[in-house]
């Protein structure tokens, strides 16, 4: 299997946040604190970034007759029957419910308690 070096790095992001959710990988890894302090609009756009990255990794991999990148199928999975609101109000909710926690990364928090939470 041969890996890009954007699903690698996506990989490396995903895996951190999912399995830590407490580490700052760089400056533009979102935690809490910058999803709370920021707008809806704001938080809505970094889910499209997201989402718009996991259907490129995966057009990708189909492209090149790889595997989707594990991660990203699970959570394109985890998420498919919900709505772009939904998902901001289910992160946002656990921030509220769990303001010492505010140093966890958001795609950990996506990871733990909107995708594993809806299997």
């Amino acid at each position: 299997m041969k890996w890009s070096k954007y699903t690698l790095a996506l990989c490396l992001v995903l895996a951190s946040a999912g399995a830590l959710g407490e580490q700052k990988a760089s400056p533009v890894v979102v935690d809490g604190n910058n999803w709370m302090s920021s707008s809806s609009g704001e938080r809505r756009a970094f889910l499209i970034g997201v989402t718009n990255m996991l259907i490129a990794e995966a057009a990708y991999a189909k492209r090149h007759g790889l595997d989707a990148p594990p991660m990203g199928a699970a959570i394109t999975k985890g998420v498919s029957s919900m709505k772009l609101p939904e998902i901001e109000a289910r992160i946002t909710s656990w921030y509220e419910a769990n303001p010492d926690g505010r140093d966890k990364l958001v795609m950990g928090v996506l990871w733990r308690n909107v995708v594993k939470g809806n299997q």
